[in-house]
């Protein structure tokens, strides 16, 4: 995979297995930064192209077919997320700990520390 592009993938799946990330970016509780759901998603599927590649079942973007299978799910776990809901019940929502739960262990895949996760339910 390319440098920039595993960079992206790696960044956004870190926002989207921090809870408290999650808790004090995405509310604005960190001067001067601003991220979101839909930021940290497009970070990591759109701004890698792994969301053009994630068909390829033998290996995405240089990626084993376990790391690509759980970012295949994880894929399906952040459509379910309803995001009209209030920034802090969707942060708390059984679908967010899922999310979590699956960029952490994308992560873990790829040999890389998720810098802080979810120890929600």
């Amino acid at each position: 995979m390319d440098d920039p592009l595993r960079m992206h993938l790696i960044s956004g799946l870190r926002e989207l297995a921090d809870l408290e990330v999650q808790r004090t970016l995405w509310t604005g509780q960190i001067p001067h930064q601003m991220g979101c759901f839909t930021e940290a998603v497009c970070r990591a599927f759109d701004d890698s192209n792994l969301d053009e590649q994630l068909e390829d079942p033998l290996g995405v973007l240089g990626l084993g077919p376990g790391t690509t299978e759980l970012l295949g799910r994880l894929l399906d776990a952040v459509r379910s997320v309803d995001e009209g809901q209030a920034l802090e019940t969707m942060i708390e929502s059984p679908e967010m700990h899922t999310v979590r739960r699956l960029a952490a262990a994308a992560l873990e895949s790829m040999n890389v520390s998720p810098q802080g996760t979810d120890e929600g339910p």
